[in-house]
Parts: C-alpha cells; sequence; structure tokens
C-alpha cells in the first residue's frame, strides 16, 4: 500500500495526541512514518497556536518541532475538491 498523504486539522491533531484517545494511533503512526503529514507553515503556525492555548507553550512547541523532524510533505496549493475531507472517526477505522 502507498504510504497515505494527509492534511491533519488542528482539532484532530488535538484528540490524536493524548495516550488514552481512541485516535491515537493516527499521531503514532505519523511519528513512525507509516502516514504522511503534510504541511505548511500557516498550518504549523495554527499548529503551536491551538495547541498553546489548549495544552501549554511547551508541548505546543515539543509537537511542532516532532512533526518539524518528520519527513513530512510540504504544501503548495491544491485546488479543491482535490482533497478529500473525512472525519477522524472514519479515517482512524482504516488504520485498524
Amino acid at each position: 500500500m502507498a504510504m497515505r498523504r494527509i492534511v491533519l486539522d488542528t482539532n484532530c491533531l488535538l484528540q490524536a495526541l493524548p495516550s488514552r484517545s481512541p485516535y491515537h494511533k493516527i499521531w503514532t503512526e505519523i511519528l513512525a512514518g507509516r502516514i504522511s503529514l503534510c504541511v505548511n507553515t500557516d498550518i504549523l503556525n495554527e499548529y503551536e497556536e491551538i495547541l498553546a492555548a489548549k495544552t501549554n507553550p511547551e508541548i505546543a512547541h515539543n509537537v511542532v518541532e516532532a512533526i518539524a523532524r518528520l519527513d513530512t510533505n510540504i504544501l503548495k496549493h491544491t485546488d479543491w475538491p482535490k482533497i478529500t475531507i473525512i472525519a477522524i472517526k472514519e479515517f482512524y477505522e482504516t488504520l485498524e
């Protein structure tokens, strides 16, 4: 199977980070390199801003640094509707 490339909404990232979350597998798959997280500067800035507000600035910084160290795909511009949008639960079910 080809590696999945995803753009992860910030709220979905928040749900995937806690180790007790039912969606934590998404985060571990990203860290393991089995899912390629597509980001750009705007996305990383949003991740850090929202994570800092919802958790704390140190956690936000660590998460963004972890993402920046990954072999990510840098987004330039993608016209709609070339991106398929699905709910986190639906995406998680594809991992099982």
